[in-house]
């Protein structure tokens, strides 16, 4: 790296920051916003704001590699994807052990806790881990605000209506009112 700074208005970014002068819009200084690096939330935004700013640059270049990579593992192993998505590694990610998740299921009877429906622990998208958003906002719990295992069809309803009975029972009553106007 040289040390000595290049003439004034040189851009080649291969100087020393020592090289800069006050009011330097270098990549280096133009970077104003600090990271908390102990706070997990403003670590993952840091990452996923990077992550754009890679993709906004080459997209192509970026699908290309991912879609090489999937290649890679799918030839290393076909059921990769499979086995890496089963309902008790989704369960484990927001944070129900495999134990707890097969104890769960157990206690249910391997039905939905709303609808009573039978789950296929071997469906992509078959079973959903339902938690109090009040007590855990995000995707992961805290495991103790656990209220179920739940199939996609009920998860997605409640997810829909916000998680409110009252809202539920006003919507349930009238499509029942609606449906007995119809058959008259």
């Amino acid at each position: 790296m040289p040390t000595q700074p290049c003439q004034p208005g040189c851009t080649c970014g291969r100087h020393k920051s020592s090289a800069c002068k006050p009011g330097c819009t270098c990549k280096r200084h133009a970077r104003t916003s600090v990271i908390d690096w102990k706070d997990p939330e403003a670590v993952k935004t840091y990452a996923r704001l990077q992550s754009r700013e890679r993709y906004a640059t080459d997209p192509e270049k970026i699908k290309a590699n991912t879609k090489r990579y999937r290649d890679k593992m799918k030839a290393a192993d076909p059921d990769y994807w499979r086995k890496r998505q089963t309902q008790f590694d989704r369960a484990w990610r927001y944070g129900l052990p495999r134990e707890q998740f097969f104890e769960l299921l157990g206690s249910q009877s391997g039905n939905c806790y709303l609808c009573r429906s039978p789950l296929d622990p071997e469906a992509r998208r078959g079973i959903h881990l339902d938690h109090d958003h009040d007590c855990c906002p995000g995707r992961r719990t805290c495991g103790q605000c656990t209220r179920g295992l739940t199939c996609d069809k009920c998860n997605t309803g409640i997810g829909a209506f916000g998680d409110d009975p009252e809202l539920l029972r006003l919507v349930a009553d009238n499509l029942q009112a609606a449906i007995e106007r119809l058959n008259r």
